[in-house]
């Protein structure tokens, strides 16, 4: 069951991520901006839920290669929530922005 949440990842994020080959950036496709609106209202959109997977896979992907379980302890929802105040407060970031602040701040105050 592992193995397929892991292959279910691996598709929204190759799905929702842009590559640029010179530069070699990887970007989640939304904005803030487009986060925020998708998670103002209680019903939830294919794309929200699409973007959520694509935040944990990202998270899952930077413990990974870091070595550092930084997830451990740190449900779904309070993550969600961290990127939607993020993005509330930088609507014109991106949602890899939030990502990326989010890793170090869990680095950071799980002291690894």
């Amino acid at each position: 069951m592992k193995a397929r949440g892991l292959f279910v990842s691996l598709i929204v994020c190759l799905s929702w991520t842009a590559i640029e080959v010179d530069a070699v950036t990887l970007r989640g496709d939304r904005s803030c901006g487009q986060w925020t609106e998708a998670h103002q209202s209680p019903d939830t959109s294919v794309g929200s839920i699409a973007t959520e997977g694509w935040v944990i896979g990202y998270l899952s992907a930077v413990a990974t290669e870091r070595r550092k379980d930084f997830i451990v302890g740190t449900d779904n929802e309070s993550i969600f929530l961290w990127v939607t105040n993020y993005c509330r407060a930088n609507p014109l970031d991106y949602v890899d922005d939030a990502s990326n602040r989010l890793a170090a701040e869990l680095i950071r105050r799980k002291g690894l």
